[in-house]
């Protein structure tokens, strides 16, 4: 009687350690996902693979489509609800089929011991079978069923190198998973038991015969009608893969590199975005004639500062013309860029107004003897043309008289970052382009001119707050200095802006660079 007893306390004392000795993986997924950049509407820019060279998208809160559910558990678990992670009707059957055969011809996965097995994937015996079963019941008690699914489908091998459902359908279809027919869900549902039935460069024949034979079962059950099931068997197997969006890839990859693993909303808007990008590449053609390679735009809101478009070059894979390099980022001759804020701090000092006479003359400060771009003199200019003709000479004897020293301070208060010389070793040639700044300080710097004074930077992430700048100019002097430059002269048949009915006045600026730089 004792020996009798002691049977099933061992038994249950096995079980116990077992179970104590097969934890569930902590966490029970790797925190291993694709980083996806998508713009301010949610349109996807750009998505990376992960460190294992997989499509595979973070787990998020979308609503998994019911026509997936639907066929997966048709196919895969059909007692899923009802079972606490092992179906016992479904294990006693594969036992059967297994001895009957002499080999393992089914495994009764349910949907949870799938996931236990994607979770902790092992090589196939019977041990680990046990294993993977403990496993299961496990998360079952951790999880709830709708959880179980979202886990299921967002780790679950749809063919190469694709996990996921969301990617599966954007890879295979181009669509969104809300957008899935009942011949895709289909489909999606037989692939994680046969993941390698999706191949370019084989037969599909397996693949539909399968979800053909799901579809016909669905109809069985009555989850589609007659019209649907006819309709869902005409559609066609996907062959190869469909490549994701290539769109602002030098911000995307420097987001990535930030936020790996995650999906990440940017100030983007995307039909901004494309819209540069092709005036870029068409600028970018007529420029080689000139010996300029490569070219690169920032667009920002100057009222938020979020940035809408981001070109960093012409062309990311032209590795001849080190398309790779991010010349939104690059420090680069400022040229003469900075001339307007030297005019606006000039006002604010009033050591100017727009109508003072300043001295175009031949002048020398030491060795340093600054001279125009067409190497000529225009005796006295007023302040509004020297600026609106981006004079020189008139610009330098501006910062002699206005201070080398407080001009410096306040570039570096207004952001620039790239100034790692002092005042001095830079000198009066900074105004002239002297010194380094990136494209993206310029941008930031001229919409602190259109914010009246205020220099608060730029923005890429919706949502995130910019802290309020210091105001460094006034508003007036701004407005004033904007007003001016509103009158450069602009290039080719944009010299004629002025006599189109949809004009627009813009307040911009050039800058050539000194030095080659």
């Amino acid at each position: 009687m004792k020996r009798r007893l002691w049977i099933p306390i061992g038994g249950a004392l096995l079980l116990l350690i077992v179970w104590l000795a097969t934890p569930l993986p902590r966490p029970l997924f790797p925190d291993d996902y694709s980083t996806v950049v998508v713009d301010r509407d949610g349109r996807r820019l750009r998505v990376f693979l992960n460190s294992a060279e997989q499509w595979c998208f973070p787990p998020d809160s979308f609503v998994i489509p019911e026509k997936l559910v639907i066929s997966a558990v048709t196919y895969e678990d059909k007692r899923f609800y009802k079972h606490f992670g092992i179906d016992p009707i479904a294990f006693f059957r594969a036992v059967g089929q297994n001895l009957r055969k002499g080999r393992i011809v089914s495994g009764a996965s349910t949907i949870t011991m799938q996931v236990a097995r994607i979770a902790n994937p092992k090589r196939r015996s019977i041990f680990n079978k046990f294993i993977e079963a403990i496993h299961s019941i496990k998360i079952e008690l951790k999880y709830s069923k709708e959880d179980i699914l979202r886990l299921y489908f967002d780790h679950a091998p749809y063919g190469g190198n694709i996990r996921g459902y969301r990617a599966a359908c954007l890879r295979y279809w181009g669509i969104e998973a809300e957008e899935i027919t009942w011949g895709e869900a289909a489909a999606l549902a037989v692939l994680p038991n046969s993941p390698s039935l999706i191949n370019p460069d084989t037969d599909a024949g397996e693949l539909r015969a399968k979800r053909d034979r799901l579809l016909r079962k669905l109809h069985d059950h009555g989850h589609i009608d007659d019209e649907t099931l006819e309709l869902s068997l005409l559609e066609p197997i996907p062959r190869g893969q469909i490549p994701f969006e290539f769109t602002a890839p030098h911000l995307c990859r420097s987001l990535a590199r930030r936020y790996s693993g995650e999906f990440v909303t940017t100030t983007i808007d995307y039909k901004i975005q494309r819209e540069t990008e092709r005036l870029a590449s068409r600028h970018a053609e007529w420029l080689q004639s000139f010996g300029v390679k490569n070219v690169a735009v920032l667009v920002a809101d100057t009222r938020t500062g979020d940035v809408l478009a981001y070109v960093g070059s012409n062309d990311f894979h032209d590795d001849a013309l080190k398309g790779k390099v991010d010349g939104v980022r690059a420090p680069r001759s400022t040229g003469s860029l900075l001339k307007p804020f030297l005019y606006a701090l000039a006002m604010d000092e009033a050591i100017i107004i727009p109508e003072t006479q300043i001295k175009d003359i031949p002048t020398f400060y030491g060795a340093f003897a600054p001279h125009n771009a067409d190497m000529s003199f225009s005796g006295f200019v007023t302040a509004r043309d020297a600026l609106i003709r981006s004079l020189n000479v008139p610009a330098v004897r501006l910062l002699y008289a206005y201070g080398l020293h407080d001009f410096y301070s306040f570039l570096q208060n207004a952001g620039m970052s790239y100034l790692f010389r002092s005042p001095d070793e830079y000198g009066l040639p900074i105004i002239l382009g002297g010194c380094e700044g990136s494209l993206w300080e310029m941008v930031s710097i001229f919409r602190g001119l259109g914010n009246g004074g205020v220099f608060s930077g730029l923005n890429t992430i919706l949502g995130d707050s910019i802290e309020l700048g210091d105001s460094l100019i006034s508003t007036e002097a701004c407005w004033t200095v904007l007003d001016i430059i509103q009158n450069v002269n602009r290039p080719g048949a944009e010299y004629y802006w002025h006599q189109y009915s949809s004009q627009r006045p813009i307040s911009w600026k050039t800058g050539t660079s000194y030095g080659h730089r």
